[in-house]
This record gives C-alpha cells, structure tokens and sequence, in this order.
C-alpha cells in the first residue's frame, strides 16, 4: 500500500488548445496523441511521486479553456496548493490571456498556493518572444518552463518542480 505524506490539488489553466490535456497525457502515461479534442469543463488525474522523502499524490484538474467554462474555476480552484499557467508558444493569444488566468486563480485560491509558467509546444516554431515571457515570470513570481508534449521534453520536469516548490511550503508551516 502507498502511503501518502501529501496530497495536493494542481490546477492547470490556460486558453484552449495551448495543449493542457496533452500535457498531463505525457506526465500520466508518457503517451502523446495529435488528434486530441477539446476538454468540457473539467478533467480530473492523479499522479503518485516521491519528492524530497515525502511520497506525495497530486490531483491535477485541466480545465477547459473556452469562456464558457470559466464559472467552474470558483469552485475548483477551492483548497488548491499549486497551478500552471500553460500557454502555446507559438500562439501570442494565448499568452496574452495570461494575465485573465491568473487573476482567476488568485481570486480563487489560498494566497500561498505555488504556480509554475509553462510555454507549450516547444518542438514548433516560438512566436512569443522571451523578453515578453521573462518579464510576465518575473513580475508574477513564477517559474517558467518550456515543454513539448509531442517530445516529451521538460514534462516531467515541469510538474516535479511544481511538486517540489509545494512539498518545500508544506515542511515549512
């Protein structure tokens, strides 16, 4: 039986198609599909790890990026200790919305809940500039990593640093 030091409840938000179903495809199953659909509303996966000596579970919930679903995030985001902001690098669109997505999950989580910036699609040509994306980072405090779901690379990267950040916060209260 695994027994469980932590339990944390990830949220993942960003517009549709930045690829946040993909994302947690790769880190669930380490399987990639091109023909994936458009979530609807919220799809819900857990992941078990060890970080640091503690063996921890993260619930990840993707959220659907179309407008229509943004009045689940209230509830969702309730009692979450992380979040990823994903957005598509080659869609400035999508990171232009950034700053909607996280007002959202501020508004709607504890204040010391961790977030990590996670740039999509990094295996396709880049149309966001780094400037643009240091400077979102730096002014939000967050971490930022560049995945390819396709390739795998960085994925698990990404969610491991997340997990780390909040199993760091944990052992400190």
């Amino acid at each position: 039986m695994f027994e469980t030091d932590y339990v944390y409840k990830t949220v993942i938000g960003g517009d549709s198609g930045v690829g946040k179903t993909a994302l947690i495809l790769r880190y669930i199953t380490n399987t990639f599909l091109d023909d994936s659909k458009s979530t609807i509303g919220v799809q819900f996966a857990t992941k078990a790890l060890k970080i640091n000596h503690s063996q921890i579970v993260l619930q990840l919930w993707d959220f659907a990026g179309q407008n229509i679903f943004r009045f689940l995030l209230d509830d969702y985001c309730r009692g979450a200790r992380g979040y990823i902001l994903a957005f598509d690098l080659n869609k400035l669109d999508s990171f232009n919305h950034l700053d909607e997505w996280l007002k959202l999950f501020k508004d709607n989580m504890d204040s010391d809940a961790v977030g990590v910036l996670i740039g999509t699609k990094a295996d396709l040509e880049k149309r966001v500039s780094q400037e643009q994306i240091d400077d979102f980072a730096i002014k939000n405090e967050l971490a930022y990593l560049e995945t390819s779901s396709k390739t795998g690379d960085n994925v698990n990267e990404a969610f491991h640093y997340l997990a780390e950040r909040m199993v760091s916060k944990s052992n400190k209260k």
